[in-house]
């Protein structure tokens, strides 16, 4: 499930990309064409197939190209999930898999990692719990700080700013 990207991506890794229950996996990613039929379809492929539950990630919204706050991923996953009681292996952000892999990449400790996002709940938490310092902007899908209350304050951010140009002023930011 997902868009012509992502289904793109996995046919260019060698992946047949099908809408049946008779599968070996059910990737749920953002699908703009969601319908009652295709998530009766990933459930009957879950629960009927035994086939593999996978989340690229559990972001509840995202600012849609109208700009309004829209369900993203994590929405149609939560369905998903409620409907079958099956977790889902999760293969993006907040997953400690995810941060290792961009952390090896760049080839630095977490200590020396800020990462700026508009979503506290999934991309700040997950890179908290990995020992990297965290920044919420509220020029995304949050205005205010007030999600930051859902969260223990172990994963709440050290910083908060109303824009993201505003972070180059904050003590958490060394250049050089």
């Amino acid at each position: 499930m997902g868009n012509a990207a992502l289904q793109e991506i996995f046919r260019a890794a060698g992946f047949e990309v099908v809408n049946d229950a008779a599968v070996d996996a059910v990737v749920v990613g953002l699908d703009l064409d969601l319908s009652f039929e295709r998530l009766t379809t990933a459930c009957q492929a879950i629960v009927g197939h035994r086939a593999a539950f996978i989340a690229l990630h559990r972001n509840r919204l995202y600012p849609d190209a109208l700009g309004r706050v829209a369900p993203s991923v994590g929405a149609i996953v939560a369905a998903i999930e409620y409907a079958t009681q099956v977790e889902p292996v999760l293969i993006g952000k907040p997953s400690p898999a995810y941060f290792k892999q961009a952390l090896n990449e760049l080839g630095i400790p977490p200590s020396e990692v800020l990462v700026v996002s508009d979503d506290p709940l999934s991309d700040l938490a997950g890179a908290k719990r990995m020992g990297m310092r965290a920044a919420l902007v509220l020029s995304g899908k949050y205005a205010t700080a007030d999600v930051l209350e859902k969260l223990p304050p172990g994963e709440r951010p050290d910083l908060t700013a109303p824009r993201i140009g505003d972070l180059l002023t904050s003590s958490l930011i060394s250049l050089g």
